[in-house]
């Protein structure tokens, strides 16, 4: 590093000295893999359903959030999700509370 810095010494032999030298204070950028995890690529239907219900029974308003902004984006979606309500609640209406509901059906 002396050499280097030593402005006494010719240009050519700092500039070799500096060319030697630069791999070891200046490291190589070094190439790293990036990979990025899908879990919905991995993941069967039931068990996103699974994990939306999770979801959804630990924070009741977030669902309320994410239908405001789908139906935000998506054109006709509102209506879907009314047509979709209104079939869960006369299902509801005439089967026992203990029978699972399925409103799927109607938001396809």
């Amino acid at each position: 590093m002396g050499i280097v810095q030593d402005t006494s010494r010719d240009d050519a032999v700092r500039l070799q000295a500096a060319n030697v030298l630069l791999p070891y204070v200046k490291p190589r950028l070094a190439s790293v893999e990036q990979r990025n995890i899908d879990d919905a690529a991995t993941l069967s239907e039931a068990e996103i359903m699974a994990k939306l219900k999770g979801t959804i029974s630990a924070s009741p308003d977030l669902l309320v959030k994410v239908v405001t902004v789908a139906c935000e984006s998506v054109p006709g979606l509102a209506q879907r999700v009314v047509d979709a309500c209104g079939h869960y609640l006369q299902l509801s209406k005439t089967q026992p509370e203990s029978s699972a509901v399925q409103p799927q059906a109607a938001l396809h």
